[in-house]
């Protein structure tokens, strides 16, 4: 393998303190997902339909207030308290996930104001590479010197979360995201 491109020097290797989930407690079978789209379309459709093409018997579905967000902050707090850690040792804080709760501000952002937290925050967003690319970015700390490169300086603790939720805040019927997505640009910061 050529080695060029890695930095002379010992390795720098990034690892993971804890570990937590969170899911959202309700639960939805797939015979009240085929009577909800059934009583919508006017289409009846087979007894186990979901069952038999997915495997899936039941999922788990946000609750009205509840976004993904919400799943990360505490998933993040479980696992601050299984490593001994407060929300002020982290020093990079990575929302990696397929759905975010709004455009902007980033979901980060609003994880770091609910933990109360002073890390940097950054949204990570690229389909099911998202959790993959969240952890090779948290290995990877730009704010230090040197070459970048995947393990060179990697963050000294970071926050990653995953999830899918998309119920995006705000959200009425009748309103298409498209049209009401510039009323979702807000400044970058928070007070």
């Amino acid at each position: 393998m050529d080695m060029d491109h890695v930095a002379p020097g010992p390795a720098r290797r990034a690892g993971i303190t804890a570990v937590a989930s969170c899911l959202p407690e309700r639960e939805v079978t797939s015979r009240q997902l085929r009577d909800r789209i059934a009583a919508a379309s006017g289409v009846s459709l087979p007894h186990r339909l979901f069952e038999r093409a997915t495997g899936i018997v039941s999922r788990r579905a946000v609750a009205d207030g509840e976004y993904a967000s919400t799943l990360a902050v505490r998933a993040a707090r479980d696992a601050l308290e299984r490593a001994g850690l407060t929300p002020y040792d982290v020093d990079l804080l990575v929302f990696a996930s397929a759905s975010r709760d709004v455009v902007e501000p980033a979901t980060a952002h609003i994880v770091q104001a609910e933990l109360d937290s002073r890390a940097h925050a950054l949204d990570m967003t690229n389909a099911c590479d998202s959790f993959v690319n969240g952890i090779d970015t948290a290995r990877v700390d730009p704010r230090r010197p040197g070459p970048p490169g995947p393990g060179r300086h990697p963050a000294r603790r970071c926050s990653t979360g995953c999830g899918t939720a998309p119920d995006w805040r705000g959200a009425t019927s009748g309103t298409s995201w498209r049209t009401r997505s510039p009323c979702r640009t807000w400044s970058g910061s928070w007070s």
